[in-house]
């Protein structure tokens, strides 16, 4: 909603209101910049609505809509997980953010990048307390740091939050509930899973789907070896193969035949491949929708 200020005029001379800069003329739609040694604000207004004579000179009531910039949440991000989804999830927080905000506004984020050489080799060695040891590193780190949440742009290693969330006083938004909340909006109930193998077999992710009241389809078994496969030797590094978005969308066919009234595309880089425009289903794209949701808990108040 917007909100009603009196603002100081003060000086006024070039865009100049006291502590305050206007950039454009305060007639039409301009952005305001509100600066002091403990703030460091952006507000955007949408016109004069009055103008006063005070004991400290003429004020003008102008109608603004914002957010103080240091009320944003600050987003801690576990990323390299690996890094090509880490670049998508931070474009995507900006863009949130400034589509919210407008002006120059940016994300307030801290990302911490692992090696995903040692995620990577201890996932196939089924080292997950190894993998547990390094998030949980990266997530004191970013608490340490300032973050107010925690962001892992990755679903498979959400199979590690419950012994994350144990050693850290910050919480972690969740991908697999952001996601069942997208598919619960649009009024879906049966949805094909595609991940990586632990992703699509394991109960870490599908029990949360599942205690949403959703059913979950996932490939046959040497799809899944498919699946998981194109996404650890080329989608984790860059590399997108036409062929390989044919088996994909192969895959989702059998799904829909299935039962599937949606996809969940389950790992963070399947986007880099499969869109919705390929597929007749809704796609719950866990990057895009994660992403959101970390903005909409960023800007909260």
């Amino acid at each position: 909603m917007p909100h009603l200020w009196f603002v100081p005029l003060l000086e006024w001379r070039y865009g100049f209101i006291d502590g305050f800069v206007a950039i454009g003329p305060l007639t039409c739609a301009c952005t305001l910049y509100v600066s002091n040694e403990s703030n460091d604000s952006r507000y955007r207004i949408f016109g004069i609505l009055d103008l006063k004579l005070s004991a400290g000179g003429y004020s003008v009531l102008v109608e603004i809509e914002g957010q103080r910039g240091g009320m944003m949440k600050k987003i801690g991000l576990i990323g390299g997980t690996s890094w090509e989804s880490t670049v998508t999830y931070y474009q995507l927080l900006n863009r949130l953010v400034n589509k919210e905000l407008g002006g120059s506004h940016s994300a307030q984020c801290i990302l911490y990048s692992v090696d995903f050489e040692d995620i990577e080799t201890n996932v196939y060695a089924n080292q997950w307390g190894k993998i547990a040891d390094i998030l949980v590193e990266a997530a004191t780190s970013l608490e340490k740091a300032g973050a107010d949440f925690i962001v892992i742009c990755t679903n498979t290693l959400h199979k590690l939050v419950p012994e994350i969330e144990s050693r850290i006083n910050i919480p972690i938004l969740h991908i697999a509930e952001a996601t069942a909340d997208a598919i619960e909006a649009a009024g879906i109930r049966k949805v094909g899973l595609l991940g990586t193998a632990p992703t699509m077999t394991q109960d870490f992710y599908k029990s949360r789907l599942i205690k949403r009241g959703l059913e979950v389809v996932i490939p046959e078994a040497s799809d899944v070896i498919t699946v998981d496969k194109i996404i650890f030797d080329e989608l984790c590094h860059g590399i997108v193969k036409d062929e390989s978005k044919q088996e994909y969308l192969r895959i989702i066919t059998d799904m829909e035949r299935s039962g599937a009234q949606g996809i969940i595309l389950g790992c963070t880089e399947i986007d880099l491949l499969v869109k919705q425009d390929d597929i007749a289903v809704p796609v719950f794209d866990t990057t895009q929708i994660h992403a959101s949701v970390a903005v909409q808990k960023a800007l909260e108040r």
